[in-house]
């Protein structure tokens, strides 16, 4: 569990840090580009976030397939898996990007509302978003491989530059011209900076990665089982959570998504910590299951206690004081319903975070297909649900809808996991029941009128934290060692 506390410290250090500069540089944004264009610049966010994920699985597929052959000593079959992924995704990611140039002044005049004097600025916004995806994918792919290495440490360096660039260069642009055309471009530059980083660093951990290959027949099926699946997941998965950002734009307002994009980018922030310790673990769950080891049941158990003990204090926090929190960052006019927003979204993280090992646990075990299958059947409910919340409701409606899909989603694949894995049956047991317990007592304190209720929430909310985070200790041995130390 050390490594794994080790490599999830190192993730969660590259995803964090910049967020300090986005609480303080956000608000900034808001005030120099206005409402509407900062809701311009979100939608930029969201599609550089999006298309990183239009990789066809590969880079997750790549992670699983390398962190086997290093497990099994085949590290000859590396370089081969490495270059056919790499190749693959850039074919794919170029006519992807094609498509996107041209049809920019579709996606802006058809899918978002975006005022006229708008217009030709954001259609130039989204062509370079095109041109970008490319570098944006071929950098997923070599991430996985690094992964895969357990190169978390150099990682997370790049990632804390990357991310600390992406909120400051459009405020540092802001202050000589609020176009967000200029704003894109400089992010999709500071991405490919940061490709190339990572295209170094891949080249001299392995150095048989050295000279170009051609990609191989065989090599791109074995991808290709495992991330053909991944991608119906890579491609639904993130419509489903970004579809309500364009519906909102399209149907509302773009004044009304700035004051949706604000606490979802907050409550989206909760998920770094089991991204971060999900990357860590995989590969050696990967492994572990692979060879059927001993130590898969453990792994699975320790990730999953990571988890939880880093995500429920922090969204009992913002489910409690969701509101509270969005008048001190953003002003009253936020509060009403960015607040309720904020607590809505908080929720759906704390449950969806319950699901994430047993998530990776169905892909380590080469069963995507289970997830993907679960993504597909969510996809006509969850439009017709948004679409009723958000024109009854408002905001407040979508992200109702939102988390309703975030509960029954961790849940299903709870389901899925004990009946695919039976191994792990028990901590999945465990975590259904949790996810019942913590739906009613988020509700009960999200509806608090009294100040008796409140403090009731905020003590079973720390008392939970406390409990989960000392079994976590506890099995991290860090306490042994402590003792011993004396």
């Amino acid at each position: 569990m050390k490594k794994t506390i080790a490599y999830s410290f190192w993730n969660l250090l590259g995803y964090v840090l910049p967020l300090f500069v986005g609480l303080f540089a956000i608000p900034l944004l808001v005030e120099r580009l206005g409402v509407q264009r900062f809701g311009l610049l979100a939608l930029i966010w969201m599609g550089v976030g999006y298309f990183t994920l239009l990789d066809m699985g590969l880079s997750r597929a790549l992670t699983k397939l390398v962190s086997q052959k290093l497990g099994e000593g085949l590290h000859s079959d590396v370089p081969d898996l490495f270059w056919t992924a790499l190749y693959t995704a850039l074919l794919i990611s170029c006519l992807g990007g094609a498509l996107i140039v041209i049809f920019a002044p579709a996606i802006v005049t058809g899918l978002l509302n975006v005022p006229d004097y708008l217009i030709a600025e954001a259609i130039r916004a989204i062509r370079l978003l095109g041109v970008g995806i490319p570098v944006v994918v071929a950098s997923a792919i070599v991430v996985g491989f690094l992964e895969a290495k357990l190169l978390f440490r150099p990682l997370a360096l790049v990632r804390v530059m990357l991310g600390t660039a992406t909120f400051l260069l459009p405020l540092v642009l802001s202050f000589y011209s609020t176009r967000i055309d200029a704003a894109t471009l400089a992010l999709l530059l500071a991405r490919a900076s940061a490709a190339v980083v990572f295209v170094y660093m891949a080249l001299n951990s392995h150095r048989s990665l050295k000279g170009l290959r051609a990609p191989k027949l065989e090599t791109a099926k074995s991808l290709a089982r495992f991330g053909g699946w991944m991608t119906v997941s890579n491609v639904l998965g993130p419509i489903m959570v970004y579809f309500d950002r364009f519906f909102i734009s399209g149907a509302l307002s773009l004044d009304a998504l700035t004051k949706y994009v604000a606490p979802y980018e907050v409550a989206n922030r909760v998920q770094l910590v089991p991204q971060s310790i999900v990357s860590a673990a995989f590969p050696s769950l990967t492994t572990a299951i692979a060879a059927k080891s001993k130590d898969m049941r453990r792994t699975f158990v320790d990730a999953s206690l990571l988890i939880v003990s880093g995500v429920l204090p922090v969204c009992g926090v913002l489910i409690l004081f969701g509101r509270e929190l969005m008048t001190v960052w953003l002003g009253p006019d936020y509060a009403e319903d960015s607040g309720y927003v904020l607590q809505l979204l908080a929720v759906g993280w704390l449950i969806n975070a319950f699901a994430r090992v047993p998530s990776a646990a169905l892909q380590a075990a080469g069963l995507p297909d289970r997830l993907a299958k679960l993504h597909l059947a969510e996809v006509v409910p969850y439009t017709l649900l948004v679409y009723y919340s958000t024109s009854q409701f408002g905001i407040v409606g979508t992200a109702i809808a939102w988390s309703i899909r975030m509960i029954v989603d961790a849940l299903i694949v709870l389901l899925l996991c004990r009946a695919s894995l039976p191994q792990f049956g028990d901590p999945v047991n465990k975590s259904i029941y949790s996810v019942v317990i913590l739906v009613i007592l988020s509700l009960l304190a999200m509806n608090a009128n009294g100040a008796i209720v409140g403090w009731l929430g905020v003590l079973a909310f720390a008392t939970l934290s406390a409990a989960v985070g000392a079994v976590a200790l506890r099995r991290s041995g860090f306490l042994s060692a402590f003792r011993s130390s004396k």
